[in-house]
């Protein structure tokens, strides 16, 4: 049946000329759609190297001159750090805190903007970066706060070495400084300074809807992180914490009164709290207002590609009653009919998707597609089976239903359309 289908499509080519361009447009333009639409969907639910969940940030704030409980001097450097740690220390006693930790400009959501250059030593220079990288800058529960292991799964306080400032690279970075990941030991240069990579971790990415970007992490030791004190004040710290248990902000406004005088360390205290969830709202409500627009708009144009189509086929089907009327008469069944009216039209169909790929080809070798998720072979199998399987549904939905009326009439009656 397949080579009599191949012959009668090329007996009429001048009519199937036009069909055959329709569908190589309409192909082209649904497999573009579908891209876009995979890209983000898939974006959306890539790793984000993170757990934010029971995580909340206090803010910190200090008493002034005055004030109840105010110490009578200003602290700074190791003395309020070691305020902090008291603090973290008397919060971990209440039983419902999991782990504590400190950084500045590097928890997830908070649009921390801190970049650095990173040199690998022992290193092929081919390989480094020639631009700045976003570098979170973290005391070690930082890792024990938001759940990061490294590559194997083990946590980085059974790797680090407390007293000394350390570096845990991304996978992404340690694998183009060093060509590997396995890059534990390895040296680099930042700041100036040499340091000693600790451990590689997955990838992180700072917003849902954003592609994985090259970033690194500075553990800093007690003594470090006593020096940024120095220049910073507490409330620019981002103190963070992880509870025991899932807890909605009245729960934790509640749990924080019952606190009293340990969120007082000093004239350090704790001001204010938000919720890890409640900043990844807010930072990724754009984005997800812009993706549903997307989507409507995608539905809209894949609705007006469906009555294309569907109607192309439907008045096609129609128009050869008396065919479809001939072939009943001589003992063809109406299944039968329907099937050689599909399988002609996916026919058509496959040999449009041939000048498609070719034109997909080139537009991703000219960057025209969306990079921000890898080319692999599963994405191109499931956007090309996804795009042709839509217009399958589409040809059909055109074929059979004008088909089934048809099936209605007497054969006599259908070979009354023949001119």
């Amino acid at each position: 049946m397949i080579r009599h289908l191949i012959t009668l499509i090329w007996n009429q080519r001048k009519q199937n000329g036009w069909l055959f361009a329709e569908l190589v447009l309409v192909l082209l333009s649904v497999f573009f759609l579908v891209d876009a639409a995979y890209s983000r969907y898939t974006l959306y639910h890539q790793p984000m190297g993170v757990d934010i969940s029971c995580c909340w940030r206090l803010h910190l704030e200090e008493l002034s001159p005055g004030d109840k409980g105010y110490v009578g001097t200003e602290e700074r450097g190791k003395a309020c750090w070691n305020r902090i740690c008291a603090l973290s220390e008397r919060l971990m006693q209440t039983g419902d805190v999991e782990a504590t930790g400190c950084a500045f400009y590097s928890i997830p959501y908070s649009n921390g903007d801190s970049w650095t250059g990173i040199e690998a030593i022992g290193a092929d220079s081919l390989h480094a970066y020639r631009e700045s990288l976003h570098v979170r800058k973290v005391d070690a529960g930082f890792f024990e706060v938001f759940r990061i292991r490294d590559l194997h799964g083990t946590p980085i306080h059974q790797l680090e070495n407390a007293a000394f400032d350390e570096l845990v690279l991304t996978e992404m970075v340690a694998r183009k400084l060093y060509d590997t990941a396995d890059a534990r030991t390895r040296q680099a240069k930042v700041f100036g300074d040499e340091q000693t990579v600790v451990a590689v971790v997955p990838n992180l990415r700072d917003l849902d809807y954003q592609p994985v970007a090259p970033s690194f992490l500075i553990k800093y030791s007690s003594e470090s992180m006593g020096q940024f004190f120095d220049t910073y004040r507490p409330s620019q710290a981002e103190y963070v914490i992880r509870m025991k248990r899932e807890m909605t902000p009245d729960d934790m406004e509640e749990w924080l009164a019952a606190q009293g005088e340990r969120l007082v360390s000093g004239n350090v205290f704790v001001s204010s709290f938000t919720s890890l969830a409640s900043m990844r709202e807010s930072q990724i409500q754009g984005d997800r207002n812009q993706w549903k627009l997307e989507q409507l708009v995608m539905a809209f144009l894949l609705l007006n590609v469906f009555f294309g189509v569907t109607g192309t086929f439907w008045m096609r089907t129609q128009a050869r009653r008396s065919e479809t009327g001939l072939r009943m008469a001589l003992g063809a069944s109406p299944r039968k009919v329907v099937s050689w009216l599909n399988v002609e039209g996916l026919l058509i169909l496959l040999s449009a998707a041939a000048p498609v790929l070719l034109i997909v080809l080139n537009a991703r070798y000219a960057d025209l597609l969306d990079a921000a998720v890898p080319y692999t072979l599963s994405r191109w199998l499931i956007e090309v089976g996804t795009s042709l399987g839509l217009l399958a549904v589409m040809l059909v939905s055109g074929i059979a239903i004008p088909a089934y009326k048809i099936f209605q009439e007497e054969p006599a009656d259908a070979l009354r359309y023949e001119e």
